[in-house]
């Protein structure tokens, strides 16, 4: 086996049994490929801890400082793992990978650089799905970016997150009172006056929200010279926003006017409207298990299952749900093939 082409980064808080789950998936989908494994612990100081759950030649960092008094504090550790990680890649090509997104394709790594290769791209992946309306859309999201360092100088690779716009602080602010049971019920007049409100900022914050990896979408996306491809977001809106798509009544026209004004530019839109950036058919139209029966996200690529994102992001689930990790290791190995192996006392390779 030659050496690694491709490092993967990734940043690990509590979820190492993730990371290894992820080992496992893409050796099993890339047999013969090198690749090089450097995972931040950002839950210890002390990454030897979570070492024998992990393949024996992953590079373990201990958690990277951050300044969490500022913005996205969560974000900004995440950045501050990537960040660290960054000087420490000694291949062509890089993938920052979220524990739980996982890669589904067979063969993956070969397509991909191939991919990156033919078309001179500087940026592929996983946009942000389309549900997420704050964040910005048409490039890659940290979730899931592979980049070509010969064409992108790593010292432009700044993860760090920004400022709060007023619109995620306050969101921010009612989740917090509704998980701890403090949020008066408004008035309809209180609430016809915030959707108003929410509908002249929209300009403001749909796609604007300054959260990890923002400033990557605001250095290269309009750049001519790092060109940039994503895998498709699976998007049915009847099921995302049932009162707007799920009749045909006038109320649900007047809903789906409002989430997407036809006369006002897309800064307005809640639903993006570039074509060829989402699809219907996901991983059910593949023959294999839809993971969006459990809210998560899927991604398809040239007509095929690409990898999921396992969230809490959704209408279905709360922030608070707790995902079993057995629920996700069972959706991986149904949409791989992946042989079962218990978390303890995996072959190591």
């Amino acid at each position: 086996m030659d050496g690694p082409v491709l490092t993967i980064a990734c940043v690990s808080y509590k979820s190492a049994p993730y990371v290894a789950l992820n080992q496992r998936l893409t050796r099993f989908l890339n047999p013969g490929t090198a690749v090089q494994w450097i995972v931040v612990t950002n839950d210890t100081k002390k990454p030897a801890r979570v070492a024998p759950q992990l393949a024996a030649d992953t590079v373990l960092l201990g958690r990277a400082p951050a300044d969490r008094s500022q913005d996205f504090p969560k974000g900004r550790h995440h950045a501050a793992g990537l960040q660290q990680i960054i000087e420490r890649v000694a291949t062509r090509f890089l993938l920052v990978l979220d524990p739980d997104f996982f890669i589904v394709r067979p063969n993956w790594i070969a397509d991909c650089l191939a991919h990156m290769e033919t078309h001179s791209l500087s940026f592929f992946g996983a946009a942000h799905h389309p549900r997420r309306a704050t964040k910005f859309r048409y490039f890659p999201s940290v979730m899931c970016t592979f980049v070509d360092l010969s064409r992108v100088n790593r010292h432009d690779l700044d993860f760090n997150p920004g400022r709060y716009h007023h619109f995620t602080a306050s969101g921010r602010r009612e989740r917090r009172e509704r998980r701890q049971g403090h949020q008066l019920v408004p008035t309809t007049v209180a609430r016809i006056v915030r959707e108003v409100r929410h509908f002249a900022g929209r300009p403001g914050y749909v796609g604007k929200v300054q959260d990890t990896g923002y400033r990557l979408h605001e250095r290269f996306f309009a750049d001519p010279a790092h060109k940039s491809d994503c895998v498709m977001p699976v998007l049915r809106p009847e099921i995302e926003w049932p009162e707007a798509f799920g009749s045909g009544s006038p109320l649900a026209l007047l809903r789906r006017l409002y989430l997407s004004p036809p006369l006002l530019p897309e800064s307005f839109s809640i639903l993006p409207r570039r074509e060829g950036y989402t699809t219907r058919a996901g991983f059910r139209e593949s023959g294999f298990p839809a993971v969006t029966d459990r809210g998560w996200e899927e991604h398809v690529w040239q007509g095929t299952p690409f990898g999921f994102h396992v969230t809490r992001h959704s209408r279905f689930h709360s922030m608070d749900l707790t995902i079993e990790f057995e629920d996700v290791e069972g959706a991986v190995r149904e949409a791989t093939g992946l042989p079962h192996m218990l978390r303890t006392g995996v072959p190591r390779p």
